[in-house]
């Protein structure tokens, strides 16, 4: 533990306390379904410095107390005051320092008072009351041919191997890469919707009942058609 920053261990300590928290409101609660005990993972990938223990040297190096100068790529320059320090990796090996800053209220102005109500589907990604269609772009439909490929090359690595970890770093970017270009259009196409309109709405929907219903209308018409 000497080894260890001790606001990190207190950070630990208070993510324990925190899920058993989480755990002792929901058996409480009645109308909660789920009331699992916590789970905790076998490997961390993350710790957290609360309020010290860190400084940014430059755009290119990190000091970590207990750990050291660390080089780093700062794509932004935190603005307003900083407050933790997040060190993460992903499935792809990927590490990231994530700073979580105080910054002064401000409010948003809107410029349209234009309203809009949004209808969410299955086949279209949204359907507007003004009639217009936003098509789903299935990026990982487009990407399938390639995240096969990758798959099958980490199905034929021995386990345990260090070719077959390398592998699956591969696979695991390719995911990564798909779900950023996912991302990167949501927030482009809700930054639109927000400049253009004033007011939006939309729908209280059970995501999951109409991914199950739809699945199940079509498991019936296959069936119909096979007889």
């Amino acid at each position: 533990s000497s080894e260890v920053h001790s606001q990190i261990l207190q950070n630990v300590s208070d993510r324990v306390h925190k899920a058993f928290q989480n755990f002792f409101r929901r058996v409480k609660d009645k109308s909660c379904k789920e009331r699992g005990f916590p789970r905790f993972k076998s490997r961390v990938n993350s710790i957290t410095f609360p309020q010290s223990g860190f400084k940014i040297l430059s755009d290119k190096r990190l000091r970590l107390s207990k750990i050291g100068n660390i080089p780093i790529i700062l794509h932004r320059v935190p603005k307003g005051k900083i407050k933790t320090l997040t060190i993460k990796v992903n499935k792809a090996n990927q590490w990231f320092a994530v700073f979580s800053c105080e910054m002064p209220d401000s409010k948003a102005i809107h410029f349209s008072k234009e309203a809009i109500g949004i209808d969410v589907g299955l086949e279209n990604f949204a359907t507007l009351s003004n009639g217009e269609v936003i098509e789903n772009p299935r990026f990982l439909v487009k990407a399938e041919k390639k995240i096969k490929h990758l798959q099958r090359l980490v199905s034929r690595k021995v386990k345990g191997n260090n070719n077959r970890r390398k592998a699956r770093f591969r696979l695991a970017r390719q995911h990564l890469k798909v779900s950023n270009i996912r991302m990167d259009w949501l927030h482009k196409l809700s930054k639109s919707m927000t400049l253009k309109y004033g007011t939006i709405c939309g729908e209280n929907l059970n995501i999951k009942g109409m991914v199950h219903n739809h699945h199940l209308a079509k498991h019936i018409n296959d069936a119909s058609w096979g007889i």
